[in-house]
């Protein structure tokens, strides 16, 4: 492990198991008004109220992992939650391996396939969901909490039930949602866990314009809260923003979120706009400002061909807005700017925004412990070496 001392100065500026219905939120209360109406905007700007960072890198050895995963701030250590490969590898907070925990099995310290998503708590529980959609819940000794349970699985479907899902798809439908690939984050408050969830359906999806794809975007479902401790699925709510219903941008319609302070916040690729709902999942209002060389100018696809061959062309040249992290006191939306212009750091403070950081390489904030922030730069494959940084932040005096 090597440290390397940096200042940055800041700019301003169809698995179908689910039954059919549940108790959910819609894009719609009982009047028919949308959700997103009338929303009151909260904060303001002070970019210039941090202006620095004063970091060290942490380079840590790659060599015993798939080089995929995820990085988490668990209690006092890191964790590396591997892709490929069951277990996870913890460390200290600088970067110093501890041991490996979690083996491949059925026992109550073991899964049968990797993580393809998990998050970790303050208190050191570790949640998540493997490659065969089954929720783990782990304390903090990597015991069991729970036997593991399918995610969307609280009802068998039939093959009547079947036919109409296929036939008659309605955003109301459990059965036709799986988790979400775009957004790789889960969250966990009190017993419910929330994640993040899609349409995966051949005749109601955001890609064919001529088909359902502006329904889709109007009355689709973001968010799943299961009850991890009864193993059901609480609700379905959340929908996507308007911006998504002016023109079809499926190429930027991944979305992020947080939660603390007893709200979850969530942003979305292409809107400058944060969002806060409750913990019920109803929005209270938005927060959050454009960042510098994101124009909002992207193109419109209609159909799924069209998306995907433009996909890597599309997010190469245009901004749009990426992670979404709750550290400390602050709350980090990450950005990418148009064509090559590197990358950017948000940082808001009580819901105004602080300030605003460029980086030359994308930047995932894992989170705060005893003074310092930690945040995740792109693996170093060449030198098969993880760079995690631990940093301050540095206000105006």
């Amino acid at each position: 492990m090597m440290n390397n001392s940096n200042n940055i100065r800041f700019v301003t500026g169809m698995w179908i198991v689910a039954g059919m219905l549940l108790c959910v939120i819609g894009c719609k209360n009982s009047s028919g008004v949308s959700e997103y109406a009338g929303l009151a905007h909260q904060g303001k700007k002070c970019p210039s109220s941090i202006n620095s960072i004063e970091w060290d890198t942490l380079y840590i050895g790659a060599g015993a992992t798939s080089l995929e995963g995820q990085w988490l701030l668990k209690k006092d250590r890191l964790v590396y939650v591997d892709k490929h490969m069951v277990g996870v590898r913890e460390y200290d907070l600088e970067g110093n391996f501890i041991r490996k925990h979690i083996s491949r099995g059925k026992g109550p310290d073991e899964m049968g396939s990797p993580f393809f998503v998990s998050t970790a708590t303050a208190g050191g529980e570790l949640f998540g969901l493997d490659g065969m959609w089954q929720i783990f819940c782990y304390d903090s000794t990597y015991q069991w909490m729970f036997p593991p349970f399918r995610f969307l699985s609280d009802n068998p479907i039939n093959d009547e039930n079947y036919d109409e899902l296929l036939r008659h798809p309605h955003a109301e439908q459990v059965a036709i949602y799986e988790y979400n690939f775009n957004v790789r984050k889960l969250h966990r408050q009190g017993y419910l866990l929330f994640v993040p969830v899609v349409v995966e359906h051949v005749r109601f999806n955001g890609y064919e314009t001529n088909g359902k794809a502006k329904e889709f975007w109007r009355t689709s479902h973001i968010f799943a809260s299961v009850d991890i401790s009864e193993q059901r699925t609480q609700k379905l709510f959340g929908s996507y923003p308007p911006v998504y219903r002016e023109k079809n941008i499926p190429n930027f319609s991944s979305y992020d979120f947080a939660v603390g302070d007893g709200c979850l916040y969530s942003a979305f690729a292409a809107d400058s706009l944060i969002y806060i709902r409750d913990m019920d999942g109803a929005l209270k209002g938005t927060m959050g400002f454009s960042a510098p060389n994101i124009s909002h100018s992207y193109p419109e696809t209609k159909t799924i061909d069209e998306t995907e061959s433009q996909r890597e062309k599309h997010l190469k040249k245009y901004g749009y807005y990426t992670t979404l992290t709750i550290a400390g006191d602050c709350l980090f939306r990450g950005y990418k700017q148009e064509g090559e212009l590197g990358y950017g750091l948000q940082i808001y403070q009580s819901r105004h925004l602080a300030g605003d950081i460029h980086t030359e390489e994308a930047l995932n904030i894992l989170g705060y412990r005893d003074g310092f922030y930690y945040g995740e730069l792109p693996v170093d494959v060449d030198n098969e070496r993880f760079r995690i940084i631990k940093f301050k932040l540095c206000k105006e005096i």
